[in-house]
């Protein structure tokens, strides 16, 4: 299934702010979001112009692009697509029927940092605002714990 770009991306449809949205990843990042995955990322620009994802699954930013420019080019890489905006699952899931209406992403009812898996019966459509806040205040909360540590976190 091919998919275009307008499918692997979500337009955040509530009244937040984009200043605002990623309000709960201000420990990690204070950079301006400048493009939603439907599968709940964001790619974020700073002032000095560079591009980064902030993989919220993995509660990580990473640097994909020295500028906007470049950026633009990578949106063009189909290598770059798959891999970044996870071309492979979004098209498997909607080829189950789960289809993302506006300003919803897919995400993981057992987020994968607690041991959740990638398969369809794990899988939960939040409207991406929800899910910002959610993942950002789980890895806030365990940036710094030791791996295998017990946690206790209300995901309802």
């Amino acid at each position: 299934m091919e998919l275009s770009l307008n499918e692997l991306l979500c337009t955040p449809q509530g009244d937040v702010e984009r200043e605002e949205i990623l309000n709960s990843w201000s420990w990690l990042t204070n950079d301006l979001p400048v493009l939603f995955t439907a599968m709940g990322d964001v790619f974020v620009q700073a002032d000095d112009a560079t591009v980064s994802l902030l993989d919220v699954t993995a509660g990580e930013l990473i640097l994909v692009a020295k500028n906007g420019e470049e950026f633009q080019a990578l949106l063009t890489d189909v290598d770059f697509l798959t891999e970044k905006l996870y071309a492979e699952a979004v098209a498997k899931y909607r080829k189950i029927g789960k289809r993302l209406n506006a300003g919803k992403c897919y995400g993981y009812k057992q987020p994968l940092v607690f041991g959740g898996d990638e398969k369809a019966h794990n899988l939960k459509i939040y409207n991406i605002e929800d899910y910002l806040s959610l993942m950002g205040d789980i890895h806030e909360k365990i940036k710094d714990l030791p791996e295998q540590s017990e946690v206790e976190i209300d995901l309802s």
